[in-house]
């Protein structure tokens, strides 16, 4: 494949991913929000399995339930995505370079970018790279970027490591505490059990050495970035040399710096979009040096360039090459073929020919079953010469990754949506057992809804107001019917009817004697008799007809005795509604709440201020009665003859015989008007208990069964229904509530896997 042809694939490559990017930014977003709706199911489980108003049933049914490796696998498909995303978001092809120290890798990496030894260190004997540097092919830029740490970042991703390594407390939270901090002096304080681990030693050296070395980094732990012209680099990335050490210098400047992007022109493979990523640590003997490296292998590269080199002792395919493929396989993640993701490049650039060899027998026989290329692509070259690691390694890498990068990246996608859909069936498990758990705990101790409830109790307190009041008619009825007297009534019309017998017999209110004087001078005033006994038979029948009206003293306590009895039928049913009053305003109350509902209940309302409107008493019902009778003490009147003329009731002389006989005479007309009145009295005995039966008759028809009675009902239990059933829906709303967050968490969740 041309060069040509290559760039138009990696290019078309790139576009597609970026393509693909929403997709999986989307699939990100979901799963996010899966991960929290899972956390709020799991929160809204545990309230209802603590709660100590839940029932038994439903604790046991959720006492096993556990979310522990649920929560690990959203976890593990969260980064696998986010890895995607970090390869598809990328707008290079990354080619990663890895191997052991002093087979080349460094020497490779000049060839292929034309960088020297200040932006690529190379040595013999100690490690030299320090830092992960990313190498881009540029035409316009020619420099180096440095990302720096802060010191939180230093201490989680480099001294914590260390001091995880060496069974030490946590790495101290503050620069100057790490300054002052007091590292054992030997392996021999360590714990016990890392005491006899032989890497303890080289381990708490190199930890010694950061905090000696301190001064020289400090000032660059200031997080962000800083760019640096790449005659300068070397310093930011290097390890101090041999000679520098054995002179006392210590200047470790790499340790402020997390990463380096280093931009230059490739002199050779000057293809757009390239990148060469270094990984440094492979088989270093450094704390976190392999999670590192991985964590390279994963995020920043499509494919891996592992570097032999045959070397006196080091021509053959060893135990730490192994283990160096082994992390290799692993961040391979999905890709299938291992070949795809990893090439082996042996450099044979100064080796001798039987070293070279030897290891391409190694090679071949060890790694590919003897058959070439098997496992792993294997490519030769002197990595010394610029143009022979281009045509040899990097051209043909180049017409790989353009045929199979495609491939690999489906393979990337479909095995974590493969293993995504896993949990997808797990996560569809789980909610199938939280519905089966609350469908069986309910069905041992059933919880209605709330509106469910309310609805019942609503039914129940309308049938029995309805129940009572109608036993209550019945009594009413049977007094109304039954052609008896009301011995109340009577009683109270004979108290009436013996105060004013004793007031007459009083004198009329003022004694015989003093009635009489008073009536002679009168007349003897008027030369007779008729003004006064105008006047006085008037003033009499007055004063009789307020005697009897203290019937109304039975009226008001027969309207009261009414009031209270409807109100203790309805009282014991509206719980706290009218705790405060009695009686009749206990009712007017109850009018102005029906009113003033939230939503008004017009109907019961009206029939209420109908029942208050109830007017029984003396001047309504009775006093007509009365007036018939007292009409015999008119001192005038229509002669049964002659309806034209008037006739005087009794005329007397004006002396003193004249004025007790008047006395006499109208004592006696008085006495019998008050027996008349009482016998009439009498003869209404059944009226008011007609009146009271009808009139609760009324009531009970427009409260209980009039057409909108029930629904109006309803409105009231849904007002006031707190004050009705105090406590009652506060702990069933809480209790349902606690289920109903149970179910919501499932149903969202379940929306989610939908999507």
């Amino acid at each position: 494949m041309e060069h040509s042809e290559a760039q138009r694939k990696i290019t078309a490559i790139l576009h597609s991913r970026k393509e693909q990017l929403a997709k999986v930014e989307k699939e990100i977003e979901q799963w996010k929000k899966l991960d929290r709706q899972i956390s709020a199911l799991e929160e809204a489980i545990e309230t209802l399995k603590t709660h100590p108003e839940t029932s038994e049933s439903l604790k046991r049914n959720f006492s096993g339930f556990h979310i522990e490796q649920i929560d690990s696998n959203i976890a593990e498909t969260l980064k696998n995505l986010n890895q995607i995303k970090a390869r598809f978001s990328r707008n290079t092809l990354n080619i990663g370079v890895s191997g052991r120290a002093r087979v080349g890798k460094s020497t490779l990496l000049q060839a292929i970018s034309g960088l020297g030894d200040e932006q690529i260190p190379t040595g013999s004997g100690l490690p030299v790279t320090a830092v992960r540097s990313r190498i881009f092919h540029s035409e316009q830029q020619h420099r180096a970027t440095l990302i720096l740490h802060t010191y939180a970042s230093f201490r989680q991703d480099v001294l914590q490591p260390y001091h995880t390594e060496l069974g030490l407390p946590q790495a101290p939270q503050r620069l100057e505490d790490f300054s002052q901090y007091a590292y054992p002096p030997s392996e021999r304080e360590l714990p016990e059990s890392k005491r006899q681990e032989s890497s303890a030693i080289t381990i708490l050296r190199r930890l010694r050495e950061m905090q000696l070395a301190l001064p020289s980094y400090e000032q660059d732990l200031t997080g962000g970035e800083k760019t640096v012209s790449l005659d300068e680099l070397r310093q930011y990335v290097a390890y101090p040399t041999a000679t520098q050490i054995e002179a006392g210098e210590n200047d470790r400047r790499y340790l402020a710096v997390r990463d380096v992007r280093i931009e230059c022109q490739f002199p050779y493979a000057q293809v757009e979009q390239l990148g060469i990523i270094d990984l440094p640590g492979l088989g270093e003997l450094a704390a976190n040096a392999e999670e590192y490296h991985l964590s390279g292998l994963q995020n920043e590269v499509d494919l891996v360039l592992m570097v032999k080199r045959p070397v006196e002792g080091m021509a053959y395919w060893g135990k730490e090459d192994g283990a160096a493929a082994d992390l290799l396989d692993k961040a391979r993640g999905f890709i299938k073929n291992r070949r795809d993701f990893v090439s082996l490049v042996l450099n044979t650039g100064g080796a001798t020919e039987s070293l070279i060899t030897a290891l391409r027998g190694d090679v071949l026989r060890n790694v590919n079953d003897g058959e070439p290329n098997r496992h792993y692509q294997v490519y030769e070259t002197n990595a010394l010469k610029q143009e022979a690691v281009y045509e040899q390694v990097l051209h043909p890498v180049l017409r790989h990754l353009a045929e199979r990068l495609p491939v690999m990246d489906a393979e990337i996608l479909e095995g974590t949506r493969s293993r995504y859909r896993a949990t997808q069936e797990q996560i569809q498990q789980f909610l199938d057992d939280v519905e089966n758990a609350l469908r069986t705990g309910r069905t041992h101790a059933p919880t209605a809804s709330a509106a469910e409830d309310l609805y019942k109790r609503t039914g129940e307190m309308h049938k029995n107001i309805a129940s009572e009041l109608h036993n209550f008619l019945l009594e009413l009825k049977k007094q109304a019917r039954a052609k008896e007297e009301d011995n109340r009534y009577v009683e109270a019309v004979e108290c009436a009817y013996q105060s004013a017998k004793s007031w007459i017999d009083a004198g009329f209110g003022k004694g015989k004697e003093a009635w009489c004087q008073d009536a002679l001078k009168i007349m003897k005033a008027d030369k007779g008799s008729g003004g006064f006994g105008i006047h006085e038979s008037n003033r009499i029948r007055v004063e009789i007809s307020h005697k009897f009206a203290e019937i109304d003293g039975y009226f008001q306590q027969s309207t009261d005795g009414l009031w209270a009895r409807i109100l203790d039928i309805l009282r014991p049913h509206l719980g706290r509604l009218l705790a405060e009053q009695e009686g009749k305003a206990a009712l007017e109350q109850l009018e102005k709440l029906l009113h003033e509902a939230p939503e008004p209940c017009t109907v019961l309302a009206s029939a209420t201020r109908d029942l208050l409107d109830l007017r029984l008493d003396y001047r309504t019902q009775l006093h007509p009665r009365v007036r018939q009778s007292l009409d015999a003490l008119e001192w005038e009147y229509d002669d049964p003859e002659n309806p034209q003329v008037q006739k005087v009731r009794y005329a007397c002389r004006p002396d003193e015989e004249g004025a007790g006989q008047l006395f006499l005479e109208m004592t006696a007309l008085a006495r019998q008007a008050i027996y008349s009145a009482k016998k009439a009295l009498i003869g209404e005995a059944l009226a008011p208990a007609l009146v009271i039966h009808a009139t609760v008759e009324q009531f009970d028809d427009a409260f209980i069964r009039s057409g909108e009675s029930l629904t109006h009902f309803h409105r009231l239990a849904r007002s006031y229904r707190d004050d009705i059933w105090p406590g009652i829906f506060a702990g069933l709303e809480a209790a349902n509530t606690r289920i109903a967050n149970v179910q919501s968490a499932a149903k969202a969740i379940r929306e989610t896997l939908s999507q």
